[in-house]
């Protein structure tokens, strides 16, 4: 774990404790990557080149966030550029949870629809 500094001690050093890891952290990177090369493999496949790029790029986005945020296990400790330069991965990784969770409540919500008579 990472240190993050949380006070100051009486003699003027910082005060550390252990950051503790987010599992939502990296499931969103690691989303990212899986969803970018599948964009990649669809569009290398006949989607397009849109789809081929956009795909490239959250797959390398998501490489990058695995690299800057130590594995999904640093967030608090990382710098400003470095939150900003891991954070395009983070984000369309989101974008996956996001659509499934999207998904799955318009489906219970026609399920609750259609099962009322």
């Amino acid at each position: 774990m990472n240190p993050v500094p949380v006070g100051q001690l009486p003699n003027g050093k910082p005060d550390y404790k252990e950051e503790k890891p987010s599992p939502w952290l990296k499931a969103c990177i690691y989303a990212s990557v899986a969803l970018g090369v599948l964009l990649f493999v669809v569009g290398a496949a006949g989607g397009g080149a849109a789809v081929l790029v956009i795909g490239l790029l959250g797959a390398l986005a998501g490489a990058a966030s695995i690299k800057i945020t130590d594995n999904g296990r640093a967030w608090k400790s990382l710098w400003l550029d470095e939150k900003l330069v891991a954070s395009p991965g983070i984000g369309f990784g989101g974008s996956l949870f996001a659509a499934v969770m999207a998904y799955i409540g318009l489906m219970a919500l026609v399920g609750n629809i259609v099962g009322k008579k």
